[in-house]
């Protein structure tokens, strides 16, 4: 290659199944951890460098190194997009990425109009969770609905707080130009779960109903295209407006082992981040913090809840739960 940028990602360096001729010539950073000048070195003794940008501008190149003519400093484009460079030889140049993401958590109202497979998600969401009576998970924040689970003989009202995660990268159209996948990962960073009866006395594990969770512990949603394809839910492509989306309802669940007066607080923090290429793990988290494969900053959010169940009946579906609380 007749051009090396200092500092940058190769394509291949995120996404090492990427095919050799796709990516080639092309070099990435991250935007806000660009630097504020990009070294470029020539293969050249004599290069004539021009530069532009994805919007076709000429973009800015200081002058040449006084002690190395070969070397050339780019300016970071003050926004995320390519700059084309070329040293004047008889290769293509090298394309250089600047792209970033950000990310919303939101746990009131409804869910956005981002996702064009909201319907799918609404269905995988129904199956995940046993969800009974046709329930609304486009309606986000505290929510609670009677579960069925056959395979694991479960019967009750589950509740939680229904959240979306909203990630837009820029530039938007990244995908259509490197065909890489892009993802969100979630871990716990702090719990706090606990439950009591009418009066006061602690619940048996079997009234909790508390999943098993401790801080550190992955909480990613699928991720594996192989895994998510039948679902349609999450491939790692982006929306053709750029967003990439996740949804989560942390919660719990009360069922015919639970008595009237019953609470349960539950209290559980998560970081959240767009990341972008492969890992070989189904816990991604090693390898966006050992590899640089963030794209967007560390997000916390959380979940706090305090659920009552105020009366009990002889089958699920006439249990009753006063649930308030907080999410996002």
């Amino acid at each position: 290659m007749s051009i090396q940028v200092h500092g940058a990602k190769t394509f291949r360096d995120l996404h090492p199944g990427l095919s050799p001729q796709h990516g080639a010539n092309e070099f990435y950073f991250r935007y806000d951890w660009a630097p504020q000048q990009v070294l470029l070195e020539s293969a050249s003794g004599t290069p004539r460098w021009t530069a532009r940008t994805s919007a076709g501008d000429a973009a800015s190149l200081l002058s040449p190194d006084s002690g190395n003519p070969r070397r050339i400093r780019l300016a970071r484009p003050p926004q995320p997009g390519w700059v084309q460079v070329s040293d004047g030889g008889s290769g293509q140049g090298v394309r250089i990425w600047f792209v970033r993401a950000t990310l919303q958590v939101v746990g009131r109202g409804r869910v956005s109009s981002h996702n064009p497979r909201w319907s799918a998600v609404q269905a995988y969401l129904t199956t995940q969770y046993g969800a009974q009576g046709g329930h609304d998970f486009g309606r986000l924040g505290p929510t609670s609905f009677r579960s069925v689970h056959a395979a694991t003989d479960t019967d009750g009202i589950r509740y939680g707080g229904m959240v979306e995660i909203i990630g837009a990268v820029e530039p938007a159209d990244f995908q259509r130009h490197v065909r890489i996948p892009m993802f969100q990962a979630r871990r716990i960073t702090g719990v706090r779960l606990s439950g009591r009866d009418a009066q006061g006395r602690p619940l048996l594990p079997s009234r909790t109903g508390f999943s098993a969770a401790r801080p550190g512990q992955n909480d990613t949603s699928l991720f594996r295209p192989q895994d998510a394809a039948p679902l349609g839910v999450f491939t790692g492509e982006l929306t053709a407006t750029g967003h990439i989306l996740d949804y989560d309802m942390p919660g719990a669940i009360f069922t015919s082992e639970n008595w009237a007066g019953d609470v349960h607080e539950y209290n559980v923090e998560f970081e959240q981040v767009v990341w972008i290429g492969s890992c070989s793990s189904m816990d991604p988290w090693p390898e966006i913090e050992s590899r640089g494969l963030a794209l967007s900053p560390v997000v916390r959010w959380a979940v706090h809840l305090r659920a009552e169940l105020t009366s009990t009946a002889t089958s699920p579906g006439g249990m009753r739960v006063n649930l308030t609380g907080t999410v996002g």
